[in-house]
This record gives structure tokens, C-alpha cells and sequence, in this order.
């Protein structure tokens, strides 16, 4: 009988501990939840007052289309606005909404939560400014064909982007520093008075596309070890290009290059075993290239060769290199002959 009582006493204050235990929890469990809900609807509020200042600063009354915006309505129904499910502001498209002004620091760079921002086509978008350690969740960021005469990369900022789009504004230069964009995989650039383009050694690890066509570079060349995982290098129609070298230990991942229609490229240079995964090179329509050396062991996985309209006087084959090619297209004679002395399989040839 006793211990009856004692057991029934010890369940009796286990149950007492489960229910204090319990309450405990619950009470955490509110205030936690009280705490995040009051931080998210403060973080909605401050994305709200965001926006506000954005459609100020950009003439937003001047907009082609500002539906709902500084209304009442939720934010998920303001023009080119989407949200997550927090209610956090994570994409704005804008493009051809005749927005006008500046993309200044304290306005959209404090958007905490922006992973996509597309403001193409507003040519009266003239100033980037952002401050450092801001938009670093933004993966994706377009501004082609609007006016920016300057693109500053703050320090810290941008940690996380991975498609920039700068095509076509009025950009004399363009600076990439070491542990910057270094998420980076597309960077266009490409219809923009640029002249300058420097990239430091270790800067942009991850870029599979490089655009420049239509820029006024005059020369490319870039540090060993840059650029390994370039997949693309666009450089047509560079009115101003003379000199393009590959150097070794550089452009290892390359797969296509095109400098076709680039006039005055006259310089040519390629270092041996170099360009080892070019499948494609395009380097048709270049009046001023007059001979094209390619060293031993180099080239030996392209594919496809265009030499459309462009008339060499000197073309020499080394050793092991153009072991594969298959399509040659516009080769004249002379080519035709070159190539037939060095590749065992059938080339098929295309004007």
C-alpha cells in the first residue's frame, strides 16, 4: 500500500514538472514568434518605405505604367514587384518604364532580400551608386540600353550576383579587383564606348560568358591563371581591337571565341598549348589580318573554323594542332590546302 502512495506521489510530481516544462515552452514559443513576426512585418515596412523613396528618386509619377504604387495595396500587387513568402520584396522589373534619375545609395541597394532587379530601356537612368556590403542576395542584374556613364563595384557588395548585363550605355571603362563578382558567371558588356577593361588575376573565378562585341578596346590580353572557366569570349565587330594574345596558363575552359568583322585586328597571337577545348573560332571578316600562326599543340578539340572574307597571306600549322577540325567555312584555297596537309579525316568546307 505504501508504495502505491509513492508511486502515485512521483507520477503525481512528474506530471506537476511535465506541465510547468510545458508552459515554459509554450510561452518561449510565443514570445519567439512574436519577436519574428514583429521583425518581419518591420522588415515589409521598411521594404514599403524602400520602394517609396525608389519611385521618388526615379520620377515614378513619370512612369509609363506605376500601377498601385504608393497606394494602399499589398506590395505584390505595385507594377513589376514580386515578393517571397515572408512578404520581402525579392525581384523589381521595371524595363522601358521611363523611369528617370539616379539608382543611389539608402534607396534600392538597402533592399535586403532583392534577388533580381531589371531596369532595361530606361535611358534616363544615368548614375549608379550603391553602398559597400549592400545587395548581396542579388543574383541577377540588368540595365541594357539605359545611360550609365560610370558601373563602381563597392567593396563587399554584389557577393552573390551572377548575371550583370550592361549592354549598350555609355561605359569608357570597366574595373573587375581581386574578391570582386566573384560569384559572377554572365558579364555583358558589350555596345559601350569601353576602352579600358582590366581584370585582376584572381578576379571573376566562376565567369562562363565574357560579351564585348561592338566595345573600343583596343587590345586583349589578360593575366595567367585569369578567366579558367570561360566558356564564351564574344569580341565582334571591335572597331578599335589591333592586338588579341592568348597567353599560356590562360582561357583554359575556352569553348568559342568570336572576333570576327573586327577591322583593324591585325595581331593575332597564340601561345603554344593554349585554346586546348576551342570548339568554335570565328575570325571571319578581318581586313587587316594577314597571317595566322598557330604554335604546336594547339586547338586540337575545334570544331568548326570561320574564315570567311578574311584574306591571309601566311597561315602555318604546328605540330599537333587542328587535329580534329571538321567544318571549315569561307577557307580559301591556300587554307584548303594547309588543312589538307595536317587533318587525316574528311573537313567539310562551306562559303
Amino acid at each position: 500500500m505504501k508504495n502505491c502512495k509513492k508511486v502515485g506521489v512521483i507520477i503525481l510530481i512528474w506530471l506537476i514538472c511535465c506541465n510547468h516544462l510545458l508552459a515554459a515552452t509554450t510561452h518561449t514559443l510565443q514570445q519567439s514568434y512574436r519577436k519574428n513576426k514583429w521583425r518581419s512585418s518591420s522588415a515589409r515596412q521598411t521594404d514599403s518605405l524602400i520602394l517609396v523613396k525608389f519611385y521618388k528618386n526615379t520620377a515614378g509619377d513619370n512612369w509609363t505604367d506605376h500601377t498601385n504604387w504608393l497606394s494602399l495595396s499589398p506590395l505584390q500587387t505595385w507594377y513589376g514587384i514580386t515578393m517571397n513568402a515572408d512578404g520581402r520584396v525579392i525581384g523589381i522589373e521595371l524595363p522601358d518604364n521611363n523611369l528617370h534619375g539616379a539608382i543611389l545609395c539608402n534607396s534600392i541597394d538597402q533592399l535586403r532580400a532583392l534577388k533580381k532587379l531589371n531596369l532595361d530601356d530606361n535611358k534616363g537612368i544615368k548614375h549608379w551608386t550603391i553602398l559597400d556590403n549592400t545587395l548581396n542576395q542579388l543574383i541577377y542584374l540588368s540595365l541594357n540600353n539605359d545611360s550609365l556613364d560610370d558601373f563602381t563595384i563597392p567593396d563587399h557588395a554584389l557577393i552573390n550576383l551572377q548575371e550583370l548585363h550592361l549592354e549598350d550605355n555609355y561605359l569608357p571603362r570597366f574595373v573587375v579587383s581581386n574578391n570582386k563578382l566573384n560569384h559572377l558567371k554572365i558579364l555583358d558588356l558589350s555596345s559601350n564606348p569601353l576602352s579600358s577593361l582590366i581584370i585582376d588575376a584572381q578576379a571573376l573565378p566562376h565567369l562562363i560568358v565574357l560579351i564585348l562585341m561592338s566595345t573600343n578596346i583596343q587590345s586583349f590580353s589578360i593575366p595567367a591563371h585569369a578567366l579558367n572557366k570561360l566558356e564564351y569570349l564574344d569580341l565582334s565587330f571591335s572597331k578599335s581591337i589591333s592586338h588579341f594574345t592568348v597567353s599560356a596558363n590562360t582561357l583554359q575552359s575556352l569553348k568559342k571565341l568570336d572576333l570576327s568583322h573586327c577591322p583593324v585586328l591585325s595581331d593575332l597571337v597564340i601561345s603554344p598549348k593554349t585554346l586546348l577545348n576551342l570548339q568554335m573560332l570565328d575570325i571571319s571578316n578581318l581586313d587587316s589580318l594577314k597571317m595566322l600562326l598557330l604554335p604546336a599543340h594547339t586547338l586540337n578539340r575545334l570544331v568548326n573554323l570561320f574564315v570567311r572574307n578574311t584574306m591571309l597571306d601566311t597561315f602555318i600549322i604546328g605540330y599537333n594542332s587542328l587535329l580534329h577540325v571538321k567544318k571549315v567555312f569561307g577557307a580559301t584555297e591556300m587554307i584548303k590546302q594547309k588543312l589538307s596537309a595536317q587533318v587525316k579525316q574528311k573537313i567539310y568546307y562551306d562559303q
